[in-house]
């Protein structure tokens, strides 16, 4: 079945359309403007531009395919998708038919995508006919595939193509209405125990953290917000709910210009972006390169960014570039998008040592705790960040003891029933009463703004047949990060060379969970209590030659 973009005044379908009074659901608000703003441009991509009125149609057409087909509240739909007009369009189809989306990496691993779709009982699988960004290659899919066992379908410049053959009822005769409790989405990251891990984001809750961040940004009519951040990165939801919650434009900047500084640059140039959302990684080829050519961007007033720590020096040569350019720290987590936005100050003062960030925006709070379980209010005193939010996740699918490690009873009022998220970052309060980050309490590490678990990667290596025992590490300065891992062989051998290690990794993990380092050691160090002890991990030499 194949469905283009319809004009609008097309009559509308059986899944009704939101309007600005009725923000209940994640298209009522990404759809809000449509009737407002029709001919205005809602979605720049490469290949294609959607008006509000052409994203609230194609919508509605993907939509009414997906319940001809035999979606139903709750179904998960797996979209292995780079982002695209079309893309955005899909979300909102999701939402109107109360299926929950399941956003992958067009090149994510094939076994890591077969776990992923068997774990969340997926109905169908959406894929493009073509990769997006051609300087990659796509998933090699003619092995195993989860399509043996789940329905695919296509999404193409012409529109959603179904299997022919319909999804059989359940036979239930009940369907339910979607109401803000019920799960939008689910974003899988890096998870301690060797599995990916699903974060189950509510309508109600990514709506709260949307409506903070309009607030927040207010963004005039003529804005323009860039968004370089993949599907399967919550960062790009929160660019959508950004701009079109604020009626305003999404320009797709392609993946690929990432570390084409002078190209990126140009794009955002010609496409009058105004706000640059992303990682700060994605400003370090720039101004490691081309700081001097940052005019580029001739309309850039405002840079959002979140996800890792911004090296200071590097944000005051952005800020020297582009006088009077707006800063915004974001910080958070997965579990509830993002918790707070604080503008910093420009020009950075000189005596500047790390960026602050505020308590919480709207309907968001952190809490500083000790050890003791007591409030911490001293400034200089480190403590560990809880967050009590109208924005917090639902859980971990399926996962009811990581759930429970992660959701806990508020330890500033333990006896209220309030369930507050424990996010394991260490924080201090500076004399000027905002916040400052101080690392983890566990291993949890930011590669380009993705969450990576130590225990993953290490629990992938100790898997290899050659390797009795792996542990990592991070080198590198923020935004430029990799992981570096020490394996010992197992006993009597060599072990395999770092390329089949990395190999091994590659067939599991995405390409950012892959150790850039491997090296060869007899044992790990380990400390008095005998757990590894990664300092000194960090400061061992090769055994083996590393090869490439």
């Amino acid at each position: 079945m194949n469905s283009g973009p319809p004009a609008p005044g097309s009559p509308p379908s059986r899944a009704q359309p939101g309007t600005a009074a009725d923000d209940t659901l994640l298209h009522h608000f990404l759809l809000r403007h449509a009737a407002d703003r029709p001919d205005h441009p809602a979605v720049v991509g490469e290949r294609s531009t959607l008006t509000y009125a052409q994203l609230a149609a194609l919508a509605h057409v993907y939509a009414d395919q997906l319940l001809d087909w035999g979606v139903g509240n709750g179904d998960r739909i797996v979209l292995q998708l780079d982002p695209s007009p079309e893309a955005l369009a899909l979300l909102c189809a999701c939402s109107l038919t109360g299926a929950v989306f399941v956003p992958l990496a067009p090149d994510c691993p094939p076994s890591r995508l077969t776990a992923i779709t068997a774990r969340t009982d997926a109905v169908l699988l959406i894929r493009a006919d073509e990769p997006a960004d051609t300087t990659t290659s796509p998933a090699d899919t003619t092995t195993s595939s989860p399509a043996d066992q789940v329905p695919h379908a296509t999404l193409t410049p012409d529109g959603l193509r179904l299997p022919a053959k319909l999804r059989a009822p359940d036979g239930s005769g009940v369907r339910f209405a979607t109401i803000g409790r019920d799960l939008a989405y689910l974003i899988f990251t890096s998870g301690t125990t060797g599995e990916p891990k699903g974060i189950m984001m509510s309508h109600r809750a990514v709506l709260a953290f949307w409506r903070a961040l309009v607030a927040h940004c207010a963004l005039g009519p003529q804005a323009r917000v860039g968004s370089i951040s993949p599907l399967q990165f919550d960062f790009s939801l929160l660019d959508y709910g950004l701009a079109l919650g604020s009626g305003t434009t999404v320009v797709l900047v392609p993946r690929y210009l990432y570390q084409q500084p002078r190209r990126m640059l140009d794009h955002m140039g010609r496409h009058g972006v105004t706000q640059m959302n992303g990682v700060p990684s994605i400003w370090s080829a720039v101004l490691r390169h081309t700081p001097g050519e940052l005019s580029r961007a001739t309309r850039l007033r405002t840079v959002l960014f979140a996800g890792e720590a911004f090296p200071v020096e590097q944000l005051r040569r952005l800020t020297e570039a582009v006088p009077g350019l707006r800063v915004i720290n974001c910080f958070g987590h997965s579990e509830s998008v993002a918790c707070s936005f604080h503008d910093l100050p420009t020009p950075l003062p000189d005596d500047l040592a790390s960026l602050p960030f505020s308590w919480g925006h709207p309907g968001a709070q952190l809490l500083l705790v000790d050890d003791s379980g007591r409030p911490v209010t001293r400034p200089g005193q480190v403590g560990e960040l809880y967050l009590r939010a109208d924005n917090l996740f639902s859980g971990y699918w399926r996962d009811p003891v990581a759930t429970r490690a992660a959701l806990v009873p508020n330890p500033l009022r333990p006896n209220d029933g309030e369930l507050v998220f424990r996010s394991r970052d260490l924080a201090e309060t500076g004399e000027d009463g905002l916040l400052r980050y101080r690392g983890r309490a566990d291993l949890q590490v930011k590669i380009r703004g993705n969450r990576v678990e130590l225990e993953e990667v290490e629990h992938r290596l100790a898997a290899h047949p050659g390797i009795s025992e792996a542990a990592l590490t991070v080198q590198g300065e923020a935004g430029l990060r990799e992981l570096r891992a020490v394996v010992v062989p197992v006993p009597g051998t060599i072990g395999p060379d770092p390329a089949e290690l990395r190999r091994w990794c590659a067939d599991v993990l995405p390409s950012y969970m892959v150790p850039g380092e491997i090296r060869t050691t007899a044992s790990l160090p380990v400390t008095a209590n005998g757990k590894v002890d990664r300092k000194r991990l960090a400061l061992l030499p090769a055994t083996t030659k590393e090869t490439s």
